[in-house]
């Protein structure tokens, strides 16, 4: 698992992931979940994790980067979950193609 503190990589999530973690979220009745259509977001986007707290010995509460305003969105992930969030290396992001539909830098 890529320890949420660490300082070589970014985890992100795109908007079927977030929608899909959130749905999860949702189900499972955890504290923080989102109302998606409420959201001032752009599904053709990537959002970054910014900050992460552990949350009850059982979730981390994962604020997500949600638009250019600095506003943070709150996600309760299981473990498993955050630790299969894709992530790239921080040394790669300012060369990163945020317009890329495939989140490719290259």
């Amino acid at each position: 698992m890529t320890n949420a503190t660490d300082k070589d990589t970014v985890k992100f999530l795109n908007y079927e992931l977030l929608s899909r973690l959130n749905a999860n979220a949702v189900k499972a009745r955890r504290n923080r979940s989102l109302y998606m259509e409420k959201l001032p977001i752009d599904p053709k986007q990537v959002y970054p994790v910014v900050q992460t707290l552990l949350h009850n010995d059982i979730e981390i509460r994962t604020g997500i980067l949600i638009n250019d305003k600095d506003d943070i969105a709150w996600l309760d992930l299981t473990f498993k979950e955050f630790a299969d969030l894709p992530s790239v290396p921080r040394a790669e992001l300012a060369n990163w193609d945020y317009n890329d539909d495939n989140n490719n830098n290259s």
